[in-house]
């Protein structure tokens, strides 16, 4: 270990002269660290996959729960990162929910004014039916012909009231998915970040 406490049973000398000469310096440095290298090798507790190496006398246990608390911290930021990204798209959908939602009850609504228009046109035909009125009149003609028409425009609604509904099904469908989605990665990033998956191993440092 390195300590800069000054042991009791040493002394100081004078540098020798080439000491003071700085292009020698270079050399030296790496003469140095050759020599650390071979005879003082510094074993660390290392985690490669996170490129984090324990301090200089942090005991292994010490080690390893600084490694849990940047693990986790690590965890739930990415978790976090996913959960708004997620939102985002979710807002999205949520928003063409209502929207479609909306248009279900819109033609809902529309579909049954043109039937009650279909209902009281033609109960106020078969009323005068029963009144008497055998002839059928040129005005009549045109209330039968306005009568069609308004059965096969309820009919055309009732058919986009079915469109709209499938609309909004289709995007429920979406959400649902985004939610499974959300769910997997979760699962994928607690996997990653999971403490029993990580190896600390020992690296050499000089």
């Amino acid at each position: 270990m390195i300590s800069d406490t000054l042991p009791s049973d040493v002394s100081f000398i004078e540098p020798l002269a080439v000491a003071t000469q700085k292009t020698y310096y270079k050399e030296w440095e790496k003469a140095l660290k050759l020599w650390i290298r071979q005879n003082r090798p510094l074993e660390v507790s290392s985690v490669p996959q996170l490129k984090q190496y324990s301090h200089v006398g942090e005991k292994p246990s010490q080690f390893r729960q600084r490694i849990t608390l940047n693990i986790h911290e690590a965890r739930d930021a990415e978790i976090e990162k996913l959960r708004q990204q997620m939102n985002k798209k979710l807002q999205a959908l949520e928003t063409k929910l209502q929207r479609a939602e909306l248009k279900v009850e819109k033609e809902e609504s529309q579909a049954s004014g043109k039937m009650m228009d279909t209902l009281i046109s033609a109960g106020t035909m078969l009323f005068s039916a029963f009144l008497g009125r055998k002839t059928v009149s040129a005005t009549n003609a045109r209330r039968l012909g306005s009568t069609i028409r308004k059965a096969k425009g309820a009919m055309s609604e009732r058919g986009d009231i079915a469109l709209a509904q499938q609309q909004v099904s289709d995007i429920q469908a979406d959400i649902d998915e985004l939610s499974q989605q959300f769910e997997q990665a979760q699962q994928k990033i607690a996997k990653q970040y999971d403490v029993n998956n990580i190896m600390i191993g020992t690296a050499i440092l000089f």
